[in-house]
């Protein structure tokens, strides 16, 4: 792996030490499993898969799961903390992740969102 390779995989990476410190500590603690650690980590196994077989989906992926958890549907930490601003909850960490990977993809993200809204640019 080179070391571009490894810099776009740092939220990521980040999210799997994480992921596993959250499960140490709830294993360790009489702490319990809540239903956005479950998800988070159901779905963080899923993404790991998805960025082997293909990197590119797998970065794109990697976004939107941060972004499910900056709304608190995930968590990666052991006690669930968000910032209620009106309806909305916002995690601070998963906010700290999403922006590290906003400046780590920040060539790629204009593309990949205009491909979303506009459609794929690749002719088949």
């Amino acid at each position: 792996m080179s070391k571009k390779q490894i810099i776009k995989l740092l939220p990521l990476i980040i999210l799997v030490l994480t992921a596993l410190i959250l499960v140490i500590t709830l294993i360790t603690t009489n702490m319990v499993f809540q239903k956005e650690h479950i998800i988070g980590l159901v779905l963080l196994s899923i993404i790991i898969v998805i960025q082997y077989i293909k990197t590119q989906i797998g970065y794109q992926v990697t976004g939107i799961l941060l972004f499910l958890g900056i709304f608190s549907v995930i968590s990666f930490i052991p006690s669930v903390v968000y910032i209620q601003l009106g309806f909305l909850h916002i995690e601070p960490f998963n906010l700290t992740i999403a922006c590290i990977y906003t400046f780590v993809h920040r060539h790629e993200l204009p593309d990949w969102l205009m491909d979303l809204w506009y459609g794929s640019s690749v002719k088949k």
